[in-house]
């Protein structure tokens, strides 16, 4: 895996940045490609080819491809979970558990299961 594009958007629309869908088209069209998955591999190569910047040509300032939209949502719904920890104890309110987060993200805190020496 290559490493993942940013994700830049558009004030007004809210669709993606015609640079950073072509970023983004180029990644998963690659992603696509070393999996063998020839029917997406042809969807993204359509929108790279769509995006890619010619002489004369400006690039889009907003696009909205839902096909786009659903993948980048797959690679990046993992990448930042700001879930509470399984072993968290939920009683109370958030303001109950400020404390316990603040010790958690301290860098002092062992979480169970991992060895302090690592």
């Amino acid at each position: 895996m290559s490493k993942i594009p940013y994700i830049e958007r558009d004030y007004v629309g809210g669709g993606l940045k015609g640079e950073c869908a072509y970023l983004w088209a180029l990644f998963l069209a690659n992603e696509a490609d070393m999996e063998d998955d020839y029917v997406a591999y042809d969807k993204f190569k359509a929108i790279v080819d769509q995006l890619a910047p010619k002489k004369g040509v400006p690039m889009p300032s907003s696009v909205h491809y839902s096909d786009l939209e659903d993948a980048i949502e797959k690679y990046t719904v993992n990448y930042i979970d700001c879930s509470d920890p399984p072993d968290m104890d939920k009683s109370g309110s958030l303001e109950d558990r400020q404390p316990e987060w603040s010790v958690r993200m301290s860098g002092e805190y062992v979480y169970p299961g991992s060895d302090p020496q690592q």
